[in-house]
């Protein structure tokens, strides 16, 4: 046989087992994600794991493993998997909104607003993300900086900041 034919043949393949673990991948997320949604945190963990061992790459299974990390109170490890989303995909503003939360729990205000200004500058007309810089940044004795972030969320229709809003800086909004 001939050797530029045996190297296609063995491209081929490599690219087929590449489609074919990447499918199973998605099985997995798409199951992980069924799961959580009907309360499963377990059940979701367990895929999504799977998701990640078939495709190292998959940000979005490191992100969804990471809410429900946080959701079980296990802030460092929901940081650990939104860092590793934030390495495969660092444009997805989701990501490091969720990463800014868990800093905060954490009680790493600084880390936690660097976060919320790159989620800002990643998606510029979203009310919660400067809900939650305006929080952050009021916690960080910034008063004026927090009752800024709070009216601009307000404005672009984040209607839980208007509580916050009346709270922290006194006024109606």
């Amino acid at each position: 046989m001939n050797k530029i034919f045996i190297k296609s043949q063995i491209g081929v393949v490599i690219l087929l087992l590449h489609i074919a673990c990447q499918n199973h991948s998605d099985k997995y997320l798409e199951s992980g994600k069924q799961k959580c949604k009907l309360g499963d945190l377990s059940g979701a963990l367990a895929d999504l794991n799977e998701s990640i061992k078939n495709n190292p790459k998959n940000s979005i299974a490191y992100c969804l493993r990471g809410e429900i990390n946080s959701r079980k109170g296990l802030y460092d490890t929901a940081v650990s998997d939104f860092n590793k989303a934030i390495a495969i995909n660092p444009n997805e503003g989701i990501f490091y909104e969720q990463r800014a939360i868990n800093l905060a729990k954490l009680d790493r205000l600084e880390e936690s607003l660097i976060d919320c200004n790159k989620a800002i500058q990643l998606i510029p007309n979203d009310g919660k993300k400067y809900f939650f810089r305006g929080i952050v940044r009021y916690t960080l004795r910034d008063s004026i900086g927090g009752c800024e972030d709070l009216n601009i969320a307000i404005t672009l229709g984040y209607e839980d900041a208007r509580t916050h809003f009346k709270e922290a800086c006194g006024k109606s909004n």
